[in-house]
């Protein structure tokens, strides 16, 4: 059974992106485009991971990461952020995100896979595979 991402982004050129490159890949791919839609899909569906964009509308993404983490049902999902802001100041861990990477858009493709390889398999080993 393919591994299951959310992706929570307001872009829809991005959703598109990060979805054709995951699918192709073996994903099986969740768009939520907004904080909202996306803390309601992840109350409903369990996730290997959530790939998160930090800046999105009514909900910024370190809002929806407290959120997840402070929920035992959804604590321990890997989140990965992604954000189009490129300041080293913008990229630090705010303290309590448990976010387990960061990376600046435009990531899609080999570098977004990879990223998500590795926060599936960071917080489950022997899950790396789709």
């Amino acid at each position: 059974m393919p591994k299951k991402i959310l992706v929570i982004e307001d872009e829809k050129d991005i959703q598109e992106l990060l979805q054709l490159y995951l699918k192709r890949d073996g994903y099986d791919v969740h768009i939520a485009k907004d904080g909202e839609t996306g803390l309601r899909k992840v109350s409903q569906e369990r996730y290997d991971l959530v790939l998160l964009d930090l800046m999105l509308p009514q909900m910024d993404g370190l809002e929806i990461c407290r959120n997840l983490r402070s929920r035992p049902q959804t604590s321990d999902i890997p989140i990965i952020m992604i954000t189009a802001k490129a300041e080293e100041s913008d990229r630090i861990q705010p303290p309590g995100s448990s976010s387990p990477d960061q990376g600046n858009l435009p990531p899609p493709g080999k570098t977004q896979t990879q990223r998500s390889q590795a926060g599936i398999w960071r917080d489950r080993p022997g899950s790396l595979q789709a």
